[in-house]
């Protein structure tokens, strides 16, 4: 008897043994295809860490300190949301190219975020600005962070299989 909702089990099994065949028999090329969005989006996704922190320098520089954090935790997240966009289109991204991506925008994001912040701090004590230097390791790690929040729910929500 099948159940009232979803697939029955020999239905599954035979669907992921047709995807498995037409993924062993996909041409040189195609696979070339597949490796090259993934590198185009990697690109996108660190293009978009370098231009957001520069472009925060003026929001550390100018506004108070209770302000910069939630504005760079919104920014952060909603680039996280184009990311997972982006990166969940694509169908065949192996675990390591998750792992790969995840490393490569940490090390971008905290280093760029740092050195953002760090000539922030530079402004503010040069134009006498009364706003206190900030951390930039810590506004870093907070900027990677929210980043990654979209990433961490989406790839939950995929292993948990949570609608």
């Amino acid at each position: 008897m099948r159940p009232k909702k979803g697939w029955h089990p020999h239905e599954v099994s035979k669907l992921n043994r047709v995807l498995e065949y037409g993924e062993s028999k996909k041409s040189s090329l195609v696979k070339g295809f597949d490796s090259f969005i993934f590198w185009i989006v990697l690109a996108v996704a660190v293009f978009e860490n370098i231009v957001l922190p520069v472009a925060l320098i003026p929001l550390i520089a100018l506004t108070p300190f209770w302000l910069y954090y939630p504005v760079a935790v919104i920014l952060a997240v909603i680039f996280g949301y184009f990311f997972v966009f982006l990166i969940g289109d694509l169908d065949n991204i192996k675990r390591s190219h998750h792992i790969f991506s995840f490393v490569i925008i940490t090390i971008v994001a905290v280093l760029n975020v740092y050195f953002s912040t760090h000539y922030a701090n530079h402004i503010i004590v040069s134009i006498g600005e009364k706003n206190s230097p900030e951390s930039p390791l810590l506004l870093a790690l907070v900027f990677t962070l929210s980043f990654f929040i979209p990433y961490i729910i989406a790839f939950t929500r995929k292993v948990f299989k949570v609608k």
